[in-house]
């Protein structure tokens, strides 16, 4: 019969059979998306360990653990030790792209709300908004079709007391559908984002609060029409009961992806006659969207986050 004394004795030997993670490791969670055609598929969350704790800079790859080593066996070393049910290796890739986005726009039009929803998946209610954010509340993983990377969301007062190091990948430009003073602001923001900027970065136009149809002041096709008007993404969503906004949150990852993408084939030494054929496709194909698809073609475009 067990006393009291050996069951002590067993816990602690248990306790020393545990490996003490250094303060250099700590648990990721990894939100998993695949786009099929029928739309977006949440395939849940996992934790993934995190051997630096630190990010590199925004907009580029981030190499996390060394190249050589970092084969699927050590990776998967890295996170047997752990009691955790879902926990995912860095096995799939040694590097991962870390950005920096701007949430944006009026007072009360709910950005924290929405970075609150972006940061898991289950769902959280009226209760859980307005919690204060550390930088590390506002920092999600990714996996999208298989392509992973790291972003994190700032307000405007994150700029204060920051160098010109302190670089933006994208831009959320958030308006409340049922109030016309936050669309109003909203579109001077794209006005200023697009002089600064030009059209190389992404940049998203985000209506909030649409559980509020019946007190609506701007209507969808007006808040399309300013997205086209300055070459940019269009999305309705509510924070409040997290509708749509995984698909703004994939989004924001395609879009920066996209203009990444097209940034560097800019930069890449091409034969012209390549670069006339590829430039004389997309006048084609704008043609033919334009004869046969009217306006309506344009409109469905600029609400698709996953093209360019």
């Amino acid at each position: 019969m067990e006393t009291e004394n050996d069951d002590k004795i067993r816990r602690v030997r248990s306790l020393r059979t545990r490996p003490v993670r250094s303060s250099s490791e700590s648990l990721q969670r990894v939100r998993s998306f695949k786009t099929t055609s029928k739309g977006l598929v949440n395939r849940g969350d996992s934790l993934k360990l995190n051997i630096s704790g630190v990010h590199d800079s925004p907009g580029i790859k981030k190499k996390t653990t060394d190249k050589e080593s970092c084969t699927k066996d050590t990776c998967q070393d890295n996170v047997e030790h752990f009691d955790t049910q879902n926990v995912v290796s860095e096995n799939e890739s040694c590097f991962q792209c870390y950005y920096r986005v701007l949430i944006t726009g009026a007072e009360g039009v709910g950005k924290s709300s929405i970075i609150d929803q972006f940061m898991t998946s289950e769902f959280l209610g009226n209760a859980s908004f307005n919690i204060s954010q550390s930088e590390g509340e506002r920092t999600v993983t990714l996996q999208v079709d298989g392509e992973e990377s790291t972003l994190e969301f700032v307000q405007s007062e994150d700029f204060q007391d920051q160098d010109e190091s302190f670089q933006i990948d994208g831009f959320v430009v958030v308006y409340c559908i049922t109030e016309r003073a936050t669309f109003d602001i909203a579109i001077d923001l794209l006005k200023q984002i697009r002089d600064e900027v030009g059209s190389n970065k992404a940049i998203i136009l985000v209506g909030n609060k649409s559980d509020l149809v019946r007190k609506r002041t701007i209507s969808q096709e007006e808040g399309r029409s300013a997205a086209d008007a300055y070459g940019c993404k269009y999305i309705e969503l509510s924070a409040a009961l997290n509708h749509r906004v995984d698909e703004l949150l994939v989004g924001i990852h395609k879009q920066i992806k996209l203009k990444s993408d097209a940034e560097n084939e800019e930069l890449e030494c091409k034969i012209p006659k390549g670069k006339e054929r590829k430039s004389s496709f997309k006048r084609t194909k704008r043609f033919l969207e334009k004869v046969f698809l009217g306006h309506s073609g344009k409109d469905k475009k600029t609400e698709n986050l996953y093209v360019d």
